[in-house]
């Protein structure tokens, strides 16, 4: 029985890395803040803006940027979403 359990759950490990495999992709693009992006808002006092840009296959994309630090998030946002 110990055996049998054993051989199952080796055939079970080994086929999941197979199954998981077709389920993902990758794709990269770059982003032409010029072209692909519109200011949401801007602050001229702490140099910050809030950008959104056309991502790939029409997922947005949420840029901020302030105090030299970036953020970016993917999606849309709920109401009220501050870029931290």
């Amino acid at each position: 029985m110990r055996q049998t359990l054993l051989a199952a759950s080796t055939l079970v490990a080994l086929a999941c890395p197979a199954v998981a495999q077709g389920t993902y992709t990758s794709a990269y693009t770059g982003i032409d803040f010029k072209k692909d992006c519109t200011v949401v808002s801007e602050n001229d006092e702490g140099a910050s803006v809030t950008m959104r840009c056309n991502g790939l296959d029409g997922h947005p994309i949420n840029y901020a940027e302030g105090d030299l630090r970036a953020a970016v998030t993917f999606g849309t946002q709920p109401a009220g979403y501050e870029a931290p």
